[in-house]
């Protein structure tokens, strides 16, 4: 039994190399039969070191009862690890495999004949598990390292290049593609020298597909991808074509593809940063303009709509200052018949009486005490005329006129004037001079009549002024009343 068991590898090995070198010229040869599981039953997940029965039968009985060529071989082609070829025997009614690979490995199975004509794959993905006993289970290979990486590992669409590189083992290198529940199995021989394979998708939408990397020498490599195919299925994919390569010039072409690629991507980056700042500063400029404009429209509204809301129009107050007759009557608390005392007013009045009475008298040569008098007199006189004058520069002096019949009657206007003159300082000192003078005879009008009343003023003249109108109204009220 021990001398069964190491010549089976041995065969099993020259067997594949035949098969292998066979593989370029046969591996389109599909469709000449078909397998399954003796165990119909049989679930997704299969225990490790466990013998499962095999049926082959032909692809179409009504047009081929071909079988294939005996002995046949079982691939298991391992998600991510090395795939393995079984022996699983020459008789198409007593076909048998044993699982050898480990617990929690992921197969996708096919069988294939001596000529490498292919039996179909089967219709899903197996998942191994523990068995009764691992001693079956044949380890990883520690030999040179011989793995193939794929450039897409997830989803692959229609007419999508799929780029694999080998690496290690014994070139020249076969690379075979299989797809899950797909009759047919393909195989392409790389050219001596060339690590790198690029497979333009031709693979059924929505399914699996998985690329085994084999060596002259019939050696798996490691790291079998497998891509889960999308897109159109429509697979002419005109102008493309699947081709091998240098792995090394692909990956520099690769590179600096991506790195055109990443430039564009940041010059079209940069171009659209700066076109959305210049927008978004435009944009706040304009929000910036429209709110100072709408602020001040409103403020403009604001004060129209004040302008014209009624409100109450207060006058500023300004002082104003009133002299009233009143301050010419007598004071309540002094009886009417009672004597005043004579005061300054008075006998500027008495003199200035003189003063008219000699510049009338001028004329029959009767000199007036005035005239008679020194000028000091005379600017002493008025001096003391000015101590009467009030804050505006005038001084309203009254003489009692016997003419009037309201006086006794009305004691309160007995200080009142008949008649008023508003006359300067000056225009007075200048009568006095003139009725000094030998030409006042001539000037002896411009002085005073008697009873009027003189305004004193430096820089005045003699102005005769009527009275209020409503005080000589109250006169001729009374005379007329008293007559």
């Amino acid at each position: 039994m021990m001398q069964t068991r190491s010549t089976l590898p041995i065969q099993l090995f020259s067997i594949w190399c035949l098969v292998s070198l066979a593989l370029p010229s046969l591996g389109q040869s599909n469709k000449q039969f078909q397998w399954q599981f003796a165990n119909g039953a049989l679930a997704s997940s299969i225990p490790s070191c466990i013998t499962l029965g095999i049926i082959v039968k032909p692809f179409d009985p009504t047009t081929n009862a071909t079988l294939g060529v005996p002995p046949y071989y079982m691939i298991s082609f391992a998600v991510g690890s090395t795939p393995q070829t079984a022996f699983i025997g020459t008789d198409a009614n007593n076909l048998s495999w044993t699982v050898t690979h480990p617990a929690g490995s992921r197969l996708i199975l096919s069988v294939v004949d001596s000529t490498g004509s292919a039996g179909g794959i089967a219709q899903q993905i197996f998942n191994v598990v523990a068995g009764q006993s691992p001693q079956c289970v044949i380890p990883p290979s520690t030999g040179p390292a011989f793995t193939v990486t794929a450039n897409v590992t997830t989803d692959l669409t229609t007419c999508q290049p799929w780029g694999l590189t080998v690496k290690g083992g014994v070139p020249p290198y076969v690379v075979t593609l299989v797809e899950v529940n797909s009759p047919i199995v393909t195989n392409v021989t790389m050219p001596n020298g060339l690590d790198r394979f690029t497979y333009i998708d031709r693979a059924d939408p929505n399914s699996s597909l998985i690329a085994g990397i084999s060596d002259l020498t019939g050696r798996w490599a490691s790291g079998t991808p497998l891509v889960s195919t999308k897109g159109s299925a429509d697979v002419t994919c005109v102008g493309l074509s699947s081709s091998s390569g240098n792995a090394t010039l692909i990956q520099q072409e690769q590179d600096a593809a991506n790195a055109s690629v990443q430039a564009a991507k940041r010059r079209h980056s940069t171009v659209i940063g700066a076109v959305v700042t210049l927008l978004l500063l435009l944009a706040i400029g304009v929000v910036a303009v429209v709110f100072f404009r709408v602020r001040k429209r409103k403020r403009e509204d604001q004060a129209e709509l004040a302008e014209a809301k009624p409100h109450q129009y207060v006058e500023t107050q300004t002082e104003v200052r009133m002299l009233s007759i009143t301050n010419c009557l007598d004071p309540p608390n002094q009886k009417r018949n009672q004597t005043q005392p004579a005061s300054r007013k008075a006998a500027i009045m008495a003199e200035m009486q003189n003063i008219q009475t000699s510049g009338n008298g001028a004329r029959q040569n009767r000199p007036s005490s005035l005239s008679r008098s020194s000028p000091a007199s005379a600017t002493a006189l008025f001096s003391s005329a000015g101590e009467g004058l009030d804050r505006s520069g005038s001084a309203t002096v009254a003489i009692n006129d016997s003419r009037s019949p309201s006086r006794t009657s009305n004691p309160g206007f007995a200080r009142f004037p008949a008649t008023s003159i508003r006359q300067s300082g000056k225009l007075l000192e200048s009568n006095v001079l003139m009725a000094r003078s030998s030409e006042s005879e001539y000037l002896g009008s411009g002085l005073p009549a008697a009873g009027e009343v003189v305004f004193q003023h430096q820089d005045a003249g003699v102005v005769r002024e009527l009275p209020p109108p409503y005080a000589d109204r109250l006169r001729r009220s009374q005379a007329s009343s008293s007559s």
